[in-house]
């Protein structure tokens, strides 16, 4: 009986150790090439999001002037105790809200880190100022504005990204002068550099765009007279 020859079973190839280093380096070269990309992507969307709430904020402003006669709520009052967001939304320090906005989640920015969110430390600052009754320490030397005061209203800064995590009752103020609202002891600008070295703006005609750190829409009483009229009202 004669035997048939066996055929010899291959070996199956396993990577060597060269392919297997070659493998990580290119894993590696692209995650450095699109871990940025995809971060940059992340940043925009939070942007955008932002973007979305000063929009719903500036149509909350909106509605409170027309029912005010087109005048504009004050940051704070010293006679009612009533600050500008509670004015815009029933859940608040105070029990001034007039119920335009619903949700609080609104004033939290989501590239705001970091941050103790609650209902007196908000995202974004009220240009207290230019808009809401200065920056008196009494009710008598408060003063009301209103839209007609206004001669460009896409110009004027109503609220914006904070320079502060907390930053009480939310007023844009210059560095140094407060504790409370946009400012930065370190940076020219009054707002918070959150999105892509730039701050996300509203204005008051409703309008909201991005600005670069270096804008002199952003730098207030560190610009120019001029600047700082057109943009911030004072």
């Amino acid at each position: 009986m004669s035997t048939r020859p066996t055929r010899p079973t291959r070996q199956k190839k396993g990577f060597t150790l060269i392919e297997l280093l070659v493998v990580i380096a290119i894993i590696a070269l692209l995650s450095a090439i699109l871990f940025p990309v995809f971060s940059k992507a992340r940043e925009k969307a939070r942007q955008t999001h932002c973007a979305s709430n000063l929009k719903q904020i500036g149509l909350a402003l909106s509605m409170y002037v027309q029912d005010y006669d087109e005048t504009l709520p004050m940051a704070y009052s010293y006679t009612s105790g009533a600050v500008w967001f509670g004015l815009l939304t029933k859940i608040s320090k105070t029990a001034y809200g007039l119920g335009y906005i619903k949700n609080i989640d609104i004033f939290k920015c989501p590239s705001h880190d970091g941050f103790q969110f609650d209902t007196t430390n908000l995202s974004y600052g009220y240009n207290r100022r230019g808009l809401g009754g200065g920056t008196a320490t009494s009710a008598a030397g408060q003063y009301v504005r209103c839209m007609s005061d206004f001669s460009d209203i896409s110009s004027m800064i109503a609220v914006a990204d904070s320079a502060r995590k907390e930053i009480g009752f939310a007023y844009i103020v210059e560095a140094g002068t407060s504790s409370f609202g946009i400012f930065s002891t370190t940076k020219p600008s009054l707002c918070k550099i959150n999105h892509q070295d730039g701050a996300n703006v509203l204005f008051l005609g409703g309008n909201v765009k991005w600005f670069s750190k270096d804008s002199p829409v952003l730098v207030g009483p560190y610009g120019t007279t001029e600047e700082r009229r057109k943009y911030w009202g004072y």
